[in-house]
C-alpha cells in the first residue's frame, strides 16, 4: 500500500485514550513499511513534534494532514529540493547549485502544490 503522506509533511495526530501524545502538529520524518505482523497493511511513519524530544512511530489510520499551512522546509531543504528538481528537468548528472531566485521559485511552487492538495479533516473550519 502506498504512503499518502510525504517526508516534510506536517499533520495532526489522533487522539486515543491511552496513549500520552503532545497535542498539536507532528511533522513526517521517515517512510516505513506496514507492520511485519501481518494483522494491518497500514503503512508506519516516524513522527515528531516540536514539543516532545522524542521521535513516535504511527500507523497511516492515525494521522490526518494538519488544517494549518505551514512552511515546511528550511533553507537548506529548498537547496536540496532545487537541486534535485533542476537536475531532473535538465536530466543532468550532476545538479548545478540552484540560485536564490530558483530556490523560491520552487519553494513557492511546492507550498502551492501542498495547500491545494490539503483537504481539512472532517469536524475542522477552514
Amino acid at each position: 500500500m502506498p504512503h499518502k503522506f510525504v517526508v516534510g509533511q506536517i499533520v495532526d495526530l489522533l487522539h486515543r485514550p491511552l496513549r500520552a501524545a503532545a497535542a498539536g502538529e507532528y511533522e513526517i520524518r521517515h517512510l516505513m513499511p506496514a507492520a511485519s505482523d501481518g494483522h494491518s497493511e497500514d503503512p508506519s511513519y516516524r513522527i515528531k513534534s516540536t514539543d516532545e524530544k522524542h521521535e513516535r512511530v504511527v500507523g497511516e489510520s492515525e494521522l490526518v494532514l494538519s488544517a494549518r499551512q505551514h512552511d515546511v522546509f528550511s533553507f537548506a531543504d529548498d537547496a536540496a529540493i532545487a537541486s534535485a528538481s533542476l537536475a531532473q528537468a535538465s536530466k543532468s548528472p550532476r545538479p548545478s547549485t540552484p540560485s536564490p531566485v530558483q530556490i523560491l521559485a520552487i519553494r513557492s511552487r511546492i507550498t502551492r502544490k501542498l495547500a491545494a492538495s490539503r483537504t481539512p479533516p472532517p469536524g475542522r473550519l477552514h
